[in-house]
């Protein structure tokens, strides 16, 4: 798990996380020998458990799952996971109020696929942070921004409405 967690901590590095804003979510999966259910124990991230407190933690967890717990049978270690965890500011794009003026948002065309119906058709790539208010565009359309890409069919159009909502209604 050592490595794991060396690893979740350089892709957090890569993405510039600071290591105070840095949390890791380490959990063991482990079983009776022989069983065929598991039980996941989560283990404070602060430091990595030696085997004792392990068996010990676990035999808790399958009391608290089961009924019962056999600190004499042997315990099998199914999977081993970390969650390498950035925690990052919530902001809200606000949208552009501008003129309607949605070629400005336009990134490029692409060809998307858009199933047997229509075939591969054109689309327009737009950015999301762009779109102004109350602008309407039509399908097909590729709305792109950092954390959703949001499709808008042939025969649709969106809008965007004052509280930056995307508003996607058949024609």
């Amino acid at each position: 798990m050592v490595a794991m967690v060396g690893e979740g901590d350089a892709w957090l590095d890569q993405v510039k996380v600071p290591k105070a804003r840095r949390v890791f979510q380490l959990a063991i999966d482990a079983r009776y020998q022989g069983q065929s259910h598991d039980i996941r124990d989560y283990l404070d991230s602060t430091a990595l458990p030696d085997a004792s407190q392990f068996l010990t933690s676990f035999h808790q967890a399958h009391h608290a799952e089961y009924g019962h717990d056999n600190p004499h049978m042997p315990v099998e270690i199914v999977n081993c996971r970390v969650q390498a965890i950035g925690r990052i500011d919530r902001q809200m794009a606000a949208p552009s109020r501008g003129a309607c003026d949605v070629e400005s948002a336009i990134l490029g065309r692409r060809n998307v696929y858009f199933g047997p119906r229509h075939g591969w058709l054109e689309a327009r790539v737009y950015r999301r942070e762009v779109l102004p208010v109350a602008c309407v565009f039509e399908g097909p359309a590729i709305v792109e921004e950092m954390s959703a890409t949001t499709v808008v069919l042939p025969s649709y159009r969106a809008t965007v409405d004052q509280a930056g909502n995307l508003m996607i209604e058949a024609l």
